[in-house]
């Protein structure tokens, strides 16, 4: 790092009020749960802000627990977890009760910005993650290493207007993730509409792979090389995006084996098929360059018809109680390719396909549009997020 003559290195304990980690209420307990007060796991740090929590605690959870409270504008790392997650880092936009895997820093507003601190830390994943390796049994992150951790930092005014910067493309970034899921909500309710009695009337089913080509990917383990294309499984798969950063490569030689197989197309459909079994993924991009694994492959792209159907259908109630109906296995839940391709569901008129077609087509379009946006918002802040960060460019240079 180049940093300029002008920024200053200091622990973080030095420039934040508080750094702690929180606990949870016994999850046999009912009374602790469901209640008002947000409750944060270390998974949440997957996304940039917190601006809910999926679960909540009562009153009686907090008073029996060791769980503390984050307040808006903490940022918050995930000390501890599967894949990924150790390391994560995101800011708070709500007030938030913590687990025990989740450290908390409060910074001191006199001297430190917290969107500053969080875009510091945030570029410094792998960095903790080689601290923690080093310096735990567990390979965990502890209080001591993030009170200890050094930082450099321009003045604050600086801080704010490099912070200002970075979440101005953050901001943008959300804002078209929340627009995305009002949309496709709106194309549920639509779907919901044209087609939830014609499925409740009983009419004739037939089996998905009876109109659609249904796959999945290799059951091979590619060797991972340093450059080349990402290979996608299951455990990458979410609902509305694709965690590229924690995939491996693959070698051209491999990526052109396994999609003699399983090519994936833009207007196909995955869907997770071990683990988290049941998340569902519309391809929107016109070049693919990655490759899957494990993950079960719909080519709606040679039927584009029934593509936005069938994909509101997999994620309607009657789609996901049939996953769940279906999954096998007692230590890690699966489902086959065999029960993929029996799904049983209504084959509308081409007349009723055209006319929900002509509905959802502009809402998805729109969709496609902001996910293009945000993958390009995505690419600027990452390659100014560690030259902000080093004083390699400075702001003086932008504005």
């Amino acid at each position: 790092m180049s940093f300029n003559d002008k920024w200053e290195e200091f622990s973080l304990d030095e420039i934040s009020d508080a750094i702690f980690s929180g606990g949870t209420p016994t999850t046999t307990v009912k009374d602790y749960w469901n209640g008002k007060f947000n409750w944060l796991s270390s998974g949440e740090t997957r996304n940039t802000y917190i601006m809910e929590t999926e679960k909540t605690i009562t009153q009686k959870g907090i008073d029996n627990s060791s769980t503390r409270l984050a307040l808006i504008d903490d940022v918050v790392i995930a000390s501890a977890g599967q894949g990924r997650t150790r390391g994560q880092v995101s800011l708070c936009k709500i007030d938030t009760y913590i687990n025990q895997s989740i450290i908390a820093i409060k910074a001191n507003k006199n001297k430190l910005s917290p969107n500053y601190l969080y875009y510091n830390l945030s570029n410094r994943y792998e960095e903790l993650r080689k601290l923690s390796d080093g310096n735990s049994i567990r390979g965990s992150i502890t209080t001591k290493l993030i009170k200890d951790l050094p930082i450099f930092i321009p003045d604050l005014p600086e801080q704010k207007a490099i912070a200002k910067i970075l979440s101005s493309l953050d901001d943008k970034i959300e804002n078209n993730k929340r627009i995305n899921k009002t949309l496709e909500r709106i194309a549920e309710a639509l779907w919901l509409k044209m087609f939830v009695n014609v499925i409740n009337n009983g009419c004739k089913e037939s089996a998905i792979s009876d109109f659609i080509d249904v796959r999945d990917g290799t059951h091979d383990s590619p060797k991972p090389v340093e450059s080349g294309f990402n290979l996608i499984t299951s455990k990458h798969l979410n609902d509305n995006y694709i965690d590229f950063d924690s995939s491996y490569k693959i070698s051209q030689e491999d990526y052109i084996k396994i999609n003699k197989r399983s090519k994936v197309e833009q207007y196909d459909i995955l869907i997770s098929m071990i683990g988290t079994v049941g998340r569902i993924y519309f391809v929107t991009d016109i070049g693919i360059s990655f490759a899957i694994k494990n993950v079960g492959l719909y080519k709606t792209s040679k039927n584009k018809d029934f593509a936005y159907y069938l994909y509101l259908f997999l994620k309607s109630v009657q789609g996901r109680q049939f996953i769940k109906r279906n999954c096998e296995g007692s230590t890690q839940e699966y489902i086959t390719l065999g029960s993929l391709r029996k799904m049983k569901i209504i084959i509308p008129t081409k007349m009723i396909i055209t006319e929900f077609n002509i509905l959802v087509e502009p809402i998805f379009s729109e969709i496609f549009n902001n996910s293009i946006q945000i993958r390009t918002l995505a690419t600027i802040r990452n390659t100014l997020l560690p030259k902000l960060m080093s004083g390699e460019i400075r702001v003086k240079d932008i504005c």
